[in-house]
């Protein structure tokens, strides 16, 4: 395998990169946080301009048809600069599930709008008491005819207030937490009987919890086959853990570069920081998590588009366990190594450790994912 991008994914990086250094810094970071929608409009369109909100959409939708590892490209320098967007709600997680599972109606419909950014969807799926179980799944889908009523509770929903489209998995069939019977449904925000309960997170992200009281939908808007989703969920969640890695690998990668230019210029006893050979075998550690990280991103990239879902799962799975452990302890290392300064508000370091603990709790944290790389393990015996 190659590992080295290619000329396109050296495009899309260049154009990234240059767009944050000339348009995104943290102080703007901070002013669009503290609008209410939580992201800027005019990025949003910038990045549909330059085809990153399309990289998952299929050529033949109006999209670039692209590969995780040209997603890997935007994640990684979204980690690196703290980038606030529904990027990964919308291009990739809901992008992706309509790609793997929608109708050519239903993604002729969705799929060129979400491309050119004038649409956003999001996934509902997570529960307040799922605890990353994908087949936790207590929402409830009644069918009739042709009409279908959900009624149940969805938490953490990244977006959800500002998406115009929301994939809300549902059980239509079997207990819970069968992973037999899921589907998944395709919900106009509008729709009568949605309530949508905002908040920001701990990172200053938007999320929202959504509550179904009588959500009536067609059966038109079911998104795949009837009780056929589990293995959906289970590839879009490959596709987003491989994506957070990415932007961990950014996020660390940052951090180092923060904290080596800072123990080169802060003196201590008459002479820089990082003269002190304490604080360079930390920095030294430091790098090599930062360099593991790269290549456990390769490595998820590449389990994605060779191996089968079963073996892409638990490779990704113990690949993100271990990227989320090494992106905190690099974030406090980070802290630690600034003294005081690292917890200033004006300081991109605590927004990063912020960040990091949101990155480990989507889609798995540590704990949970180990517990997903073992039951992989003990599956291959």
């Amino acid at each position: 395998m190659d590992f080295e991008p290619t000329e396109e994914q050296r495009l899309f990086r260049d154009s990234i990169e240059r767009f944050f250094r000339d348009a995104y810094d943290f102080e703007t970071r901070g002013r669009i946080l503290a609008e209410p929608a939580g992201y800027a409009t005019a990025h949003w369109h910038h990045f549909a301009e330059q085809g990153l909100l399309a990289l998952l959409v299929p050529e033949a939708f109006g999209g670039l048809g692209g590969i995780v590892a040209d997603v890997q490209v935007a994640m990684a320098a979204i980690g690196r600069h703290l980038f606030v967007s529904p990027f990964f709600a919308s291009a990739v997680v809901a992008t992706g599930a309509i790609a793997a599972a929608a109708s050519d109606d239903q993604k002729g419909r969705l799929l060129p709008a979400l491309a050119e950014g004038r649409r956003i969807a999001t996934l509902a799926h997570g529960e307040p008491e799922g605890r990353f179980d994908l087949a936790h799944v207590s929402t409830r889908a009644a069918r009739a005819g042709a009409s279908i009523t959900l009624t149940g509770r969805k938490a953490v929903v990244p977006f959800a207030a500002q998406a115009d489209t929301i994939i809300v998995s549902a059980r239509e069939a079997g207990p819970d937490p069968d992973p037999d019977g899921i589907s998944l449904f395709l919900i106009d925000a509008g729709t009568p009987g949605l309530e949508f309960v905002r908040y920001r997170t701990i990172d200053g992200g938007s999320a929202a919890d959504l509550r179904m009281n009588n959500v009536h939908i067609t059966e038109y808007e079911r998104l795949g086959i009837a009780g056929e989703a589990y293995g959906v969920l289970r590839r879009v969640r490959s596709v987003a853990r491989a994506a957070l890695i990415a932007e961990a690998n950014g996020a660390m990668g940052a951090i180092y570069e923060r904290t080596l230019d800072y123990l080169k210029t802060r003196e201590q006893f008459g002479q820089p920081l990082g003269r002190f050979q304490a604080l360079q075998h930390r920095m030294v550690d430091i790098y090599m998590m930062c360099e593991a990280a790269q290549s456990a991103s390769i490595d998820a990239a590449w389990a994605v588009a060779h191996l089968s879902l079963e073996k892409a799962e638990h490779r990704i799975a113990g690949l993100k366990y271990l990227v989320g452990r090494d992106l905190r302890h690099v974030a406090q290392e980070g802290i630690q190594l600034h003294g005081g300064m690292g917890m200033m508000r004006d300081m991109p370091l605590g927004a990063t450790y912020a960040r990091a603990t949101m990155i480990d709790a989507t889609f798995g944290d540590t704990d949970s994912t180990l517990a997903d790389y073992r039951r992989g393990m003990a599956a291959s015996r």
